[in-house]
């Protein structure tokens, strides 16, 4: 399997440890029909909009509230509002916007980082690691980002506090040596920004 969901969520697992979601308000953006990240947030974030035309709510999540259920420990289950419209539509303000693997499906990600910028106090944002920008070889996304050019388009609407890497054996590193890889390679490396808007403090 090229994409494993266990990375995926090892992801919002390193958001949970790192404090970032802790009582907030989150958007969990682009997060598909099957919004499982926005749940596992849910455990200790104070509320998670699921944002994506395709969302839908978990059938039988609410029966597990207050236990074990896939894996993680929902607490609430009203804590999650499902949204099913584009990032663009939504017009809220958040604490903290999740964009885990939307970066790279994105025409014109700029647009998508100044909206980001507005809706929010920080964002964390996650996309494969490639050495040259680049349309790859996976049909669904638009292009993948070098470091350096990943960094510039996040920098137009958010000063990055900290950045690590996902490896495809599930490490979290500060720092790595890019291959030349893309998202279809096993083990390509994910990059992964915690940023604050420049808009947040205004």
């Amino acid at each position: 399997m090229n994409f494993p969901w266990v990375r995926h969520y090892q992801r919002y697992e390193y958001l949970v440890n790192m404090g970032y979601i802790t009582n907030a308000v989150v958007a969990d953006v682009g997060c598909s029909y099957f919004p499982l990240g926005a749940y596992a947030m849910a455990t200790f974030a104070k509320t998670v909009f699921a944002i994506d035309p395709y969302a839908k709510p978990i059938k039988g999540v609410s029966a597990c509230s207050n236990v074990e259920c896939f894996g993680i420990f929902i607490v609430d289950n009203e804590k999650v509002i499902i949204v099913p419209e584009s990032i663009f539509d939504f017009v809220g303000k958040v604490n903290v916007a999740v964009a885990c693997e939307v970066f790279e499906h994105m025409p014109d990600p700029g647009k998508f980082i100044k909206h980001l910028s507005r809706m929010c106090e920080y964002a964390f944002i996650t996309t494969p690691l490639v050495s040259e920008t680049r349309k790859t070889r996976n049909p669904e996304h638009v292009a993948e980002y070098s470091a350096k050019d990943f960094d510039g388009i996040v920098g137009e609407g958010f000063d990055v506090e900290s950045k690590v890497y996902q490896t495809g054996d599930m490490q979290i590193l500060d720092r790595i040596e890019c291959r030349d890889c893309d998202s279809f390679c096993l083990g390509h490396i994910d990059q992964m920004v915690w940023a604050r808007s420049k808009h947040a403090t205004k």
